[in-house]
């Protein structure tokens, strides 16, 4: 399948860093506020999805101005679960991580889905040159570098190893997510709050 261009590849991930927003609402409002917005964007997005790929009218204005900017999968004829834009699961993330992880984590967590993955799209479709799996091993480095620089930020208390493993595992669930078929806005964002709260919690009681 066709790759989309570096320059439309800008405008999706420009689309994709402009849902910081979404990152300081959480920060600002309560936990439960959060979710019972984000759970109503989540339902009421799914719903636009599905006249995306059913409504001839919709998926003709949609395609007439984003056509160059979708992957190949998300133009479909009909509704299909594989035919999901990433803006899908990037909700769902939010309000699985909101459900279940602490405010901060759920803010670290979707910060790197945003931050790391846009650096790992842009390094890699404008300098990747190593690829394998469609992958390049320059958007990896990318992805690993921008993770360990949030995870410093916002983890500051514990051992830098800590930062390097998770950065360094989220780097291998990026990589490898769409040889799977597994969206990585969904896969980097619930196995980051996983593995920030895991440290959290078990570096401590460490006898060393």
């Amino acid at each position: 399948m066709p790759s989309i261009s570096i320059k439309d590849e800008i405008f999706r991930k420009l689309i994709h860093i402009s849902s910081l927003w979404m990152v300081v609402f959480i920060l600002v409002f309560e936990q439960n506020i959060s979710i019972i917005f984000f759970s109503v964007l989540l339902i009421l997005f799914t719903g636009f999805e599905y006249l995306r790929m059913e409504s001839q009218w919709v998926s003709g204005l949609i395609n007439r101005y984003f056509s160059k900017i979708m992957r190949p999968n998300e133009i479909t004829d009909g509704f299909k679960l594989s035919g999901l834009t990433g803006s899908f699961y990037f909700l769902l993330s939010i309000v699985l991580s909101l459900f279940l992880f602490e405010k901060e984590t759920a803010i670290m967590g979707i910060t790197i889905m945003i931050l790391a993955d846009t650096a790992a799209a842009l390094i890699g479709k404008k300098f990747g040159r190593m690829r394998i799996w469609g992958k390049s091993l320059e958007g990896a480095a990318a992805f690993f570098l921008t993770t360990f620089a949030i995870l410093i930020c916002g983890i500051a208390t514990l051992p830098v190893l800590i930062p390097v493993m998770i950065a360094l595992v989220l780097t291998a669930v990026e990589f490898v997510s769409n040889r799977f078929r597994i969206n990585d806005n969904l896969s980097i964002t619930l196995v980051a709050g996983f593995l920030i709260e895991l440290s959290e919690h078990i570096w401590p009681i460490l006898p060393f």
